[in-house]
């Protein structure tokens, strides 16, 4: 999260620009979205780390994985000349389920986290 967040900071136009090619955003939350989300980004890739806020900040994880693999299956077929994704080649792509895929394949470790904690408060209340 944290590179992917300082990535879209870096060149916060082309984040906006390519925000574009996602027929479903409107053109009016363009500016919003490209702003917000590299600072969620960051902020949930710094807050993980604190141990009060890690469950809060894997849920928030996983809405935006989540949402963006919805939004890459409803533009599924489109022409991405800036790429697609975290894990995104910086080069032209054709949003596929290999795409689709790849991407998430983000969400795995949080999901193997929530399961792995969820029987850690298990035995500890076990005991």
């Amino acid at each position: 999260m944290l590179y992917s967040g300082i990535t879209k900071f870096v060149d916060v136009f082309q984040f906006i620009n390519t925000l574009s090619y996602y027929k479903y955003i409107p053109n009016q939350l363009h500016v919003i979205i490209g702003y917000i989300v590299p600072i969620l980004e960051v902020l949930i890739g710094l807050l993980m780390w604190h141990r009060p806020l890690r469950n809060y900040m894997l849920f928030t994880y996983k809405i935006l994985i989540f949402s963006f693999i919805l939004l890459l299956i409803i533009h599924y077929g489109s022409y991405m000349p800036y790429g697609c994704g975290c894990l995104g080649t910086n080069d032209a792509e054709t949003i596929d389920y290999l795409i689709i895929l790849r991407d998430g394949i983000c969400i795995i470790p949080a999901y193997i986290y929530s399961i792995l904690a969820k029987q850690r408060i298990f035995i500890t209340e076990q005991t």
